[in-house]
């Protein structure tokens, strides 16, 4: 009897995912440490320091950010170069408009879902239908984007958690074949940054509501006009 040989959850997905979902775990890794020592040189100062120095303090802990950025933005174009064009899902990043020809710009729309579970183009096409709550969540989103600009202090945590769906998105956009929900946790198990052990069950059910979620915004209307500027994230 001939026994079928089992297919391993890498197989399942395009070589350059096991690559970038790496790279994001380094990158998250990295980004968490240097925003707890941040905090934690902050706290010994005290809020009685004088402003110029804690000013400094943040200038070289932003400086940090800045430098972790760069080196993953180089890592990511080495990845691009050496792997070229492949197969992949747009559905996993539904949220961004892929027509537009300044993708250095989608900040705004990579905000708003994050804040939202609800794609930019949606609420505006809500909004320019006279949808209150649609405006709210432009407002909201436009309040985020200022206090980035003009560091204006954090702004609120978004709900859910924001590593996990970014490593679910980064899943979804390869696969090649369905994972099962074992072989999803899995996955997480091996690159998800928060190094702890994911259940099945759970994933399943977030996996679901995530998928859901990319779909209407592949689906949603296009809009025009939006109220939040690109430029208040720069």
């Amino acid at each position: 009897m001939r026994v079928q040989k089992k297919i391993n959850w890498r197989d399942k997905l395009q070589p350059i995912f096991n690559e970038l979902a790496e790279l994001n775990r380094q990158f998250e890794i990295e980004l968490a440490r240097i925003q707890l020592e941040r905090k934690k040189v902050l706290k010994t100062l005290g809020s009685r320091a004088p402003a110029d120095l804690r000013a400094e303090q943040m200038r070289r802990f932003e400086e940090k950010i800045n430098e972790l950025y760069n080196q993953m933005s180089w890592k990511l174009v080495e990845i691009d170069r050496r792997f070229g064009s492949h197969a992949y899902n747009p559905v996993a990043y539904s949220y961004f408009d892929f027509a537009n020809e300044e993708p250095d710009k989608e900040f705004p729309a990579y905000l708003h879902w994050l804040r939202h579970r609800e794609s930019l183009q949606t609420t505006v096409a809500r909004d320019n239908e006279g949808d209150i709550a649609a405006y709210r969540k432009l407002t909201r989103t436009g309040e985020d984007l200022r206090r980035i600009a003009h560091k204006k202090g954090p702004i609120k945590p978004f709900q859910g958690d924001v590593i996990h769906r970014q490593l679910l998105e980064l899943i979804l956009c390869y696969e090649i074949k369905p994972l099962t929900a074992e072989e999803r946790a899995e996955c997480m198990d091996h690159y998800c940054s928060c190094g702890k052990t994911h259940d099945a069950d759970a994933l399943k059910k977030q996996w679901a509501r995530l998928k859901k979620e990319l779909q209407a915004s592949a689906h949603a209307p296009t809009a025009a006009n939006s109220p939040i500027s690109p430029q208040d994230a720069e």
